[in-house]
């Protein structure tokens, strides 16, 4: 299987996400384009709005166990698309 350098960064900034804020910035740089994210939104970035959703959701719910996330994730690397 191969990884390019990007998606292993992001794998393993992920793992090492330990708090709310961690995980939402990660999360906004893996679905999101730059661009999209510094759009303006009234005096607000989308990425501070979406930043600040991430981190209330995440710490009312919950982090994902790491052990959650490496089944998760094995599953993306393992799954066939034909």
């Amino acid at each position: 299987m191969w990884l390019d350098l990007k998606t292993l960064s992001i794998a393993i900034r992920f793992l090492r996400a330990k708090s709310p804020e961690q995980w939402a910035a990660v999360d906004l740089d893996t679905h999101y384009t730059e661009e999209y994210l510094e759009e303006c939104i009234g005096p607000n970035t989308r990425r501070e709005i979406l930043y600040q959703e991430y981190v209330k959701g995440l710490s009312a719910s919950g982090m994902q166990s790491n052990y959650g996330f490496e089944g998760q994730l094995n599953a993306c690397w393992t799954h066939k698309m034909t």
